[in-house]
């Protein structure tokens, strides 16, 4: 819960800026973030390389982008 509600707090910071849309359904963005790292981890399929982490932040947060 902790890191959920920093990244929770980051994105409220980004809407304020203008940054993150306004109808950003914040919990499942925080899903989308998490939840390819836990099953990676949990069912083994594949490694969690820095490659993997940097491409799938940056996939979710272009579906955060205003005019997106």
């Amino acid at each position: 819960e902790p890191r959920r509600r920093s990244m929770r707090a980051a994105l409220s910071r980004a809407q304020a800026r203008g940054e993150a849309r306004d109808d950003l359904q914040t919990e499942l963005v925080l899903d989308m973030l998490t939840g390819p790292f836990y099953f990676r981890v949990l069912f083994g399929h594949a490694p969690i390389t820095r490659a993997v982490a940097f491409e799938g932040v940056e996939y979710v947060l272009q579906l955060v982008k205003p005019g997106a």
